[in-house]
């Protein structure tokens, strides 16, 4: 059986090395690789590796207290594996789901290893749009567009608002609200929702435990998400493309978040 999910994998990957190498133009890729600015380009490198470094140990803290067996090294070989499927398959999500099912595998316990994955994604995406919204109040151009403003400003409210209420008391109640919002829409339609009614986050109760968790999750989501906008900027700079930090944070936010 392990034969032929080896060959499988192989003949997968194939595929997607195929689709990379169909959709690029080979010999402008090299004439732009050739005018690269070698030095801008290592330590760009460098700072994404340190962002991989950060997200593992945000992880191994979001961890430790549901008492997760992988180890520091096991969490950023997942990390890696996960940024793997992301770069060659389109959505984050892909290599979100494969770290999730590896360490479901280990683990044993679902809910145990999605929430940690859920939380993560939760802070990172309200990190995003806080780097996004002070990008966009220091560039004087999109500073005058009050609907951006007002647009950003209330997303970012909403997720600060949705990560509060997970490390709070209230997340039984907001819970039970989304779980019984999501059985009524789907019941005209005759679909099953078993899987809804069973879920439960018992799991969050361990955080609480925790008080100041919550901040030093967002503190570690703010050290993973920084050396990203600094590596786009070095790799604007290596390409000769003159970009400014606050438009190469602003412009990270929207890849980001797309």
């Amino acid at each position: 059986m392990k034969k032929y999910i080896f060959f499988l994998k192989l003949f997968l990957l194939s595929i997607i090395f195929y689709w990379v190498i169909k959709s690029v133009n080979i010999n402008e890729a090299i004439k732009v690789i050739l005018r690269t600015n070698l030095s801008f380009f290592i330590i760009a490198f460098l700072l994404n590796n340190l962002s991989s470094v950060f997200l593992t140990i945000k992880w191994h803290r979001l961890a430790k207290p549901l008492d997760l067996k992988s180890n520091f090294i096991e969490l950023l070989k997942l990390n890696y594996i996960s940024f793997f499927y992301s770069s060659f398959v389109p959505g984050q999500s892909s290599g979100e789901l494969i770290k999730g099912l590896k360490l479901v595998k280990k683990e044993g316990g679902i809910q145990k290893v999605w929430i940690p994955i859920f939380i993560d994604k939760i802070t990172n995406l309200l990190i995003v749009f806080l780097i996004g919204f002070v990008a966009v109040i220091f560039d004087e151009s999109f500073r005058k567009n009050s609907t951006l403003v007002f647009v950003i400003t209330l997303l970012t409210m909403f997720l600060s608002l949705t990560t509060i209420i997970l490390f709070s008391e209230n997340t039984d109640h907001f819970i039970k609200y989304i779980k019984d919002f999501l059985i009524k829409i789907l019941k005209p339609f005759k679909i099953r929702t078993d899987f809804i009614k069973d879920f439960s986050l018992g799991y969050f109760k361990e955080y609480k435990k925790h008080d100041f968790l919550m901040f030093e999750t967002l503190a570690w989501s703010l050290l993973t998400k920084i050396p990203h906008i600094f590596a786009f900027y070095l790799l604007a700079t290596s390409l000769n493309i003159v970009l400014s930090v606050i438009q190469s944070a602003w412009l990270f936010s929207i890849i980001s978040v797309v």
